[in-house]
């Protein structure tokens, strides 16, 4: 089991997150390995993930579109 589905098992289980919530988790740390060019989650360094940020900003997404997976991302690490 990778990082990823570790986590996503953790908000599940442990956290008792909705169904609905984890597949949003889910969604949004599989934006951030397309933003990253899929490089794994646990090997992302501070540059990847800051440019990853300039490339949501870059598709002229929402404030809080782009805050959620921010949250989101921090969450994981």
């Amino acid at each position: 089991m990778n990082a990823v589905e570790h986590y996503l098992q953790h908000l599940a289980a442990e956290r008792r997150l909705s169904a609905h919530t984890v597949a949003a988790y889910q969604r949004d740390l599989a934006n951030l390995g397309r933003l990253t060019a899929g490089k794994p989650l646990a090997e992302l360094e501070v540059i990847d993930i800051r440019g990853a940020i300039v490339k949501l900003r870059s598709k002229s997404m929402a404030d809080t579109s782009i805050e959620r997976q921010l949250y989101r991302w921090r969450r994981f690490y």
